[in-house]
């Protein structure tokens, strides 16, 4: 008898266990799906589709910035030629964190997406973190603007050159570091 409830017993327990793993995998799959359709959305211009995949909140923020005349609440990403890849997903509940590798040119930037499930049991995109740039970006765009600057003294040299009263003098300037 006391083999018969504790067989029982386990098994109800390593059922339940495995009914959560499975919704456990069904949440990261439909987290990862949400992540992808905003994302390709962005990358075809496709601001309805993009829209579709935010928070009521989120939404009606994009939307009151965009009639403030806030160029930042643009959802489109005019730059191709960029790839992504959901790196790691983090649930909590009705809350989730997807962190993502966005790559382009060797370049990468990982921002991370906070999703919540809306009344309707749907995965929504609540909030994105600030994204900082990849270093070696930030590294490349000081030398080209270094190149540039050099480039324009040149020619203000070469315009100038053997006309009286002007004298062309250059300054480095070491650039302002965050």
């Amino acid at each position: 008898m006391i083999r018969r409830v504790a067989a029982v017993t386990l098994a109800v327990v390593g059922l339940a266990l495995v009914v959560r793993g499975v919704q456990w995998w069904l949440d990261c799959r439909e987290v990862r799906a949400v992540v992808a359709e905003y994302l390709d959305a962005l990358r075809r211009g496709d601001r309805a589709a993009a829209l579709d995949s935010l928070s009521p909140e989120r939404r009606a923020r994009i939307e009151a910035r965009e009639k403030s005349g806030d160029a930042a609440a643009d959802l489109t990403l005019p730059d191709p030629g960029w790839t992504y890849r959901v790196h790691h997903v983090e649930l909590a509940g009705d809350a989730a964190v997807a962190e993502l590798w966005i790559e382009k040119d060797g370049f990468k930037i990982q921002p991370r997406l906070h999703l919540a499930r809306s009344p309707g049991m749907r995965w929504k995109i609540a909030g994105i973190e600030p994204v900082a740039t990849d270093p070696r970006w930030d590294d490349l765009e000081r030398a080209r603007t270094r190149a540039a600057d050099e480039q324009t003294g040149l020619e203000l040299e070469r315009a100038f050159a053997g006309r009286p009263g002007v004298r062309v003098e250059r300054v480095t300037l070491r650039h302002r570091e965050r």
